[in-house]
């Protein structure tokens, strides 16, 4: 990725004693990013189903190997056997390889969604759940996207969802929407809100002026910003 880096933690840095998280596809002036993002994202889909693809070929071939050492060794050609045996390891240490490898690539901040894309001053996140209305509480420590909390499905008049915020921990600010798969938490001198999204789509926190990093948590189902 070209202007954007990689990283498992990353950091916004606050101007204007506000933070916004919200979709970049509600945002003004943004479109270069969020297609760099989707190009990156494309790429790595054809890695996963590539491993995915040698994968079963090493499972379909080492199985294979091992019935005919069985057969082989039923039949008392134990050479014959051990060289079948030997193909056999030799397909399954290829197996254990490429599961190593698709560890690696859904590891946050390696290759694969959920990782934070570091800008200047601010960072795109994508979530392990996708598009959605998610949640954003505050603590005393910290601020919180919760992606794995179910929110009512039934909107009202004007779409809005509704929410259940009897078992969040902090202070309900409000939501924020997913719709291109991608968040960013930024500084609201940044971002220029597109004049058609409702207020309800994103969500304004507010914070002291500052560096506040970033970092998923709760098994990767939420993000934490502290404050």
């Amino acid at each position: 990725m070209t202007g954007l880096k990689l990283v498992k933690k990353g950091e916004v840095v606050i101007k204007s004693g506000q933070l916004i998280v919200i979709d970049p596809c509600y945002l003004d002036g943004f479109g270069s990013e969020q297609e760099e993002i989707n190009e990156f994202n494309n790429g790595l889909f054809k890695i996963h189903a590539k491993l995915q693809s040698r994968k079963t070929t090493a499972f379909s071939k080492g199985s294979g190997a091992l019935l005919a050492s069985a057969k082989l060794l039923l039949e008392g050609r134990f050479e014959e056997a051990d060289s079948k045996n030997n193909e056999y390891e030799r397909f399954n240490n290829e197996y254990e390889r490429i599961e190593r490898a698709k560890r690696v690539i859904t590891t946050p901040g390696a290759l694969c969604p959920p990782f934070f894309a570091q800008a200047d001053g601010y960072v795109f996140f994508n979530n392990p759940i996708g598009d959605g209305y998610y949640p954003v509480v505050k603590t005393p420590r910290r601020v919180k996207v919760i992606f794995d909390y179910p929110l009512k499905a039934v909107k009202d008049a004007e779409g809005r969802c509704e929410t259940d915020i009897e078992r969040l921990t902090g202070d309900f600010l409000g939501t924020s929407s997913v719709d291109s798969g991608t968040q960013v938490a930024i500084d609201s001198s940044k971002a220029k809100i597109r004049n058609d999204i409702r207020d309800d789509l994103y969500c304004v926190v507010s914070l002291r002026n500052g560096v506040h990093q970033c970092m998923f948590v709760n098994g990767n189902y939420a993000i934490s910003i502290n404050v």
